[in-house]
């Protein structure tokens, strides 16, 4: 049965969390515990899991001890998504609000860039997430954002679309007030602004787009 809660942690096949990450995110009694294919081997060792799903290709689930209080989901092989892509939808089904992502770094490059697409598809599904990393938190924006943060902590705006266009930032060393992040046109020009390596000269730092889409990277 799924916990009383609408908090979620999702475990992903990347590089394994630390238990220092893991602990950082608190009791794991009060999250939905979801955990995809191969993440299963180290998510095991920090929590009851709730939910295990995805098409095993990287877990021999037969030769595996999977509690009974475990709900197993199983796919295809041969689909269209990945296992994150299934396990935030899952999330989402289920009325899971906010979830923490671990385990979105490191493994396949390519399925770590897919990863973060998972960001946006929470926002589109109505569910607040944040991807945690050893060293950095990522963020997906598209409106407005008010983050607490180290302060002196490094904070780097990348644009996710094409371009975006920043209508204010607060509480950061270098503001960007107006300024357009371009990373396919103009690669060239001495005028790109990527946004890459600000510093965090507050608690509190809020970033305002007025178009386009942003990653916010943290320094935790």
């Amino acid at each position: 049965m799924m916990k009383s809660t609408d908090k979620a942690v999702v475990f992903l096949n990347g590089t394994p969390p630390s238990a220092e990450l893991v602990n950082s995110i608190g009791d794991l009694c009060g999250y939905f515990t979801v955990c995809t294919d191969g993440a299963y081997s180290y998510a095991a060792q920090y929590t009851d899991v709730d939910l295990l799903l995805g098409d095993f290709d990287s877990l021999d689930l037969p030769n595996v001890r999977i509690p009974e209080t475990t709900e197993i989901m199983r796919y295809k092989a041969e689909k269209n998504f990945t296992d994150g892509y299934l396990a935030v939808k899952e999330c989402a089904a289920r009325g899971i609000k906010s979830a923490v992502i671990l385990g979105a770094f490191g493994g396949r490059p390519d399925h770590e860039y897919c990863n973060y697409s998972l960001l946006p598809l929470c926002r589109e599904l109505g569910v607040s997430a944040r991807m945690a990393g050893e060293n950095y938190d990522v963020y997906f924006v598209d409106n407005v954002i008010k983050l607490k943060v180290k302060k002196g902590a490094t904070v780097s705006v990348v644009p996710f679309s094409d371009k975006a266009h920043i209508l204010y930032t607060k509480g950061l060393k270098y503001p960007s007030d107006g300024l357009t992040y371009d990373k396919i046109e103009n690669l060239s020009a001495d005028e790109l602004v990527m946004g890459v390596s600000n510093l965090a000269e507050s608690e509190t730092v809020e970033i305002a787009l007025a178009g386009g889409v942003v990653l916010v990277f943290v320094e935790r």
